[in-house]
């Protein structure tokens, strides 16, 4: 069952506030701060466990059973490792296969061992030579040992058993070639749940070590620690590979069934480990299918890298097949650690919009959001704010356009959904040059934020008693409506300020929402002159049909305006034919292709 909880969005930055809020201790959850879209999803909820990020809450204990045990996380110190012997290496199991990902398990009554990591699986009993892997009798080029409590085996066999050709033995850790990343970022995962601080600054890069001190390592490591206890077992991995980084993503088994712990290390390109992310996965979504408008023989793609330096951006261009020069939208991500796609349960909402307006003469550029690419550097700015999590880039994507053959300079537009586009007259504030022709608005507040949370999830509450859903939602929103309240009523408090912040908050760090305390995004608009498109799904409960009146009423002596809105469109902006609460977030859904359209006409006529 997927475990569900409501929560308004939030900037993501470090909290160590959550640590002693009780009411989230009871639910025993891994959270994430959600972004509007991600808000109350039925499915693939994923949980930032950083300390980029959030706090991991920890799980109650399973026992293990009797009389095979795994022993606990840590538990071999390096003063504890005998020296391995000359000739064929003799290295003490345990922390050599932990550190690849392996989980090793002990049989004290059978004085065996039994090793799996993804689907190999091996064990043998001590004092012999011959092992058993995936079922199959394999000798040994020395007998199996038992030195002061550790077990020894030679260092071929973790190689050849784990399949990694080229390992080697420093005295007190292995080493893995540089060029088998797999392996480094499974070190490196180790050398963190462990506190081995030297080594993981040994193989970070800069400007990972700004950020990443002796102290923060070890106060991540005892984050994450409870979470996997002692089943630190590795499942399965696989590399990604962008513009500014190799991603080693790995998925561990942790201490509560059913919720694997998804480990991401990006390397630069120079082979450094540049940034890491951490989440859980409640339960799979289903796959994202390509809308019927998304014709790939109109358009072409290619990566390109949104500005320069520690936090340069991996992103796509999409631009429509032929000559000419083509106007082109910038999408603006919503809160949460979005890819370039947008991707969310069965929905990939960017990916649709740039097929789509490709497919007719628009030219798109989206990329991955800074709290994805650079989670855990992004983690140390203390003073994090909506203008760092939106503007900055919003702005480089926009210069970058204007130097891009094929692009017509003089027609670049941005379109922010949910956060994206409450931060969207931000960003027109900032563009003094006047490079922005326009702006597109999908789905966002139009009052402060802050006072949007506690509408927001009383609302979900009465929807989701208007449509009978389980006692157990209900109950968990009711709680979410109690937390909305509660923000409010700490932000809008006088005794609090960006100098004197709350030293208890219940959501995110306080200073990304004391900073923006006094934003009201149609305000600001109101005295723009930039020409705007406001879009609304009716059907949505995040950002409801409010925040449309909302712009409305504060732009009506506006005339470069326009406002649509779409009956059964929810906040992914696809149709659905029901009630959103959210519980239809994982299925496959695409952008409507009614706001498609009117994001063409709009931007072909201005």
């Amino acid at each position: 069952m997927v475990n569900r909880i409501h929560l308004p969005a939030a900037a993501e930055v470090e909290d160590t506030t959550y640590e002693e809020n009780t009411t989230y201790q009871k639910e025993a959850l891994i959270l994430k701060k959600r972004s509007w879209k991600d808000i109350n999803s039925a499915g693939r909820q994923k949980a930032v466990l950083a300390a980029s990020l959030v706090l991991a809450l920890a799980f109650p204990g399973i026992a293990a059973a009797a009389p095979a045990q795994t022993l606990p996380l840590g538990s071999i110190g390096a003063s504890a490792v005998p020296t391995p012997r000359e000739g064929n290496l003799l290295v003490p199991l345990r922390s050599a296969a932990e550190s690849l990902g392996a989980l090793v398990v002990w049989n004290n009554q059978e004085q065996s061992v039994r090793v799996s990591k993804g689907e190999t699986v091996f064990s043998f009993k001590i004092g012999q030579d011959q092992v058993q892997v995936n079922g199959r009798d394999i000798r040994i080029e020395r007998k199996t040992e038992l030195v002061n409590g550790l077990t020894m085996v030679p260092l071929s066999l973790i190689r050849e058993s784990l399949g990694v050709s080229s390992l080697n033995w420093d005295g007190s850790s292995v080493v893995p070639d540089k060029a088998d990343l797999s392996s480094q970022a499974a070190v490196y995962f180790y050398n963190l749940l462990h506190g081995n601080a030297a080594r993981l600054l040994a193989t970070s890069s800069s400007a990972l070590k700004a950020v990443m001190t002796e102290e923060r390592a070890a106060s991540l490591g005892e984050r994450l620690r409870p979470l996997l206890g002692d089943q630190a077992g590795q499942i399965s991995s696989r590399t990604e590979e962008n513009a500014v980084h190799t991603s080693v993503i790995m998925r561990y088994a942790a201490k509560l069934p059913g919720l694997p712990l998804e480990v991401t290390v990006r390397f630069n390109k120079v082979g450094q480990v540049d940034d890491m992310n951490f989440s859980n996965e409640t339960g799979p979504a289903s796959a994202h299918q390509p809308a019927a408008y998304d014709r790939t023989e109109l358009y072409a793609e290619r990566e390109v890298v949104i500005g320069e330096g520690a936090f340069a951006l991996p992103g796509t261009l999409t631009v429509p097949k032929g000559e000419g020069n083509f106007p082109a939208v910038v999408l603006v991500h919503g809160s949460g650690p979005n890819d370039r796609d947008g991707t969310f349960g069965g929905s990939k909402p960017f990916k649709d919009l740039a097929a789509g307006l490709a497919a007719r003469g628009i030219a798109v550029l989206r990329y991955e959001k800074v709290t994805q690419e650079h989670t855990a550097k992004v983690s140390a700015n203390a003073k994090f704010t909506l203008w760092d999590e939106t503007g900055v880039d919003a702005l480089k994507a926009v210069a970058l356009l204007k130097k891009t053959a094929g692009i017509d300079a003089s027609k670049i537009f941005i379109a922010g959904h949910s956060l994206g586009g409450y931060a969207a007259p931000l960003i027109l504030k900032a563009d003094q040059a006047g490079d922005i022709k326009g702006a597109i608005i999908l789905s966002a507040p139009s009052e402060n934020l802050n006072d949007v949370v506690a509408k927001q999830q009383q609302h979900a509450l009465q929807l989701m008693l208007d449509t009978k859903q389980p006692a157990e939602l209900i109950a968990q929103q009711e709680q979410a409506v109690a937390i909305g309240k509660q923000l409010a009523e700490l932000i809008h408090n006088p005794e609090y300020s960006l100098d004197n912040l709350p030293s208890q908050f219940p959501l995110g760090n306080p200073y990304w929402w004391f900073e923006q305390r006094d934003y009201q995004p149609a305000l600001l608009a109101r005295d723009q002159k930039t020409p705007l498109l406001i879009l609304q799904g009716e059907n949505d409960w995040q950002v409801s049909l409010k925040q449309l009146k909302g712009w409305k009423e504060t732009l009506k002596d506006r005339g470069n305006v326009e406002y649509k809105s779409y009956p059964l469109v929810n906040h992914l902006l696809s149709e659905y034919d029901g009630v959103s609460i959210g519980l239809e977030y994982d299925n496959p859904s695409n952008v409507s292709l009614k706001i498609i359209e009117d994001i063409e006409q709009w931007v072909k006529k201005q």
